[in-house]
């Protein structure tokens, strides 16, 4: 027996049930709002990594004005404390006769347990003693009197060494800050005023 199969004729414009409908124009226009979004994302990844590279220089910044302070205040203690080693070693010295040879007396530093950085002697015999800001220490005698002249000291370093003789027991008899007498007994306002030029040169007379 035979069978025969009728397909439906198709008119123009009519999709059979068998053909496949044209997703065409639907795709792209999904592909073209799909294509949106990763520009919004790449946009606020830009802006969040540029917030966070500001966050991190901030910081920085931060943490660098804070070693900065730290070593500053570190080199002014040792500044302090090296000083105040140099002028008793000195007075030791002379205690007996109280007469400075006009003449340097780093001479009379020399193995009292200063560092090699602080302290050293020269190729010509004669000896360097330096600051932790890496700045010349002198030790001159007049005869009756020795003065500790410490060379471009930075304002915060200044005070601090003059301050480190604000005792009336300390010795002092006379302070120049930058060409600048100041008068004993001294202040810290005053100190504060003279120590005012970005370098200074501070001479202790004992």
């Amino acid at each position: 027996m035979l069978t025969r199969t009728f397909l439906r004729p198709t008119r123009p414009g009519f999709h059979s049930g068998t053909q496949a409908r044209d997703t065409t124009r639907p795709q792209a226009q999904g592909n073209r709002r799909r294509m949106r979004h990763p520009r919004r994302k790449r946009r606020g990844s830009l802006i969040g990594g540029m917030l966070y590279l500001l966050v991190i220089t901030v910081v920085i910044i931060g943490l660098y004005g804070l070693y900065n302070g730290m070593m500053n205040m570190l080199r002014s203690n040792q500044l302090q404390s090296q000083l105040t080693r140099a002028v008793a070693i000195i007075e030791r010295y002379h205690s007996y006769t109280g007469i400075y040879a006009n003449e340097s007396l780093l001479g009379f530093l020399d193995g009292e347990g200063f560092t090699d950085q602080e302290f050293a002697e020269t190729a010509a015999g004669g000896f360097n003693f330096r600051s932790p800001y890496g700045t010349d220490i002198t030790i001159q005698g007049d005869e009756r009197n020795f003065i500790v002249t410490i060379n471009d000291l930075p304002d915060s370093a200044c005070k601090k060494a003059a301050l480190a003789f604000q005792s009336s027991g300390s010795g002092l008899d006379g302070l120049v800050i930058e060409n600048t007498p100041v008068v004993l007994p001294m202040t810290e306002i005053a100190v504060n005023g003279a120590c005012n030029n970005g370098t200074n040169d501070v001479a202790l007379t004992f």
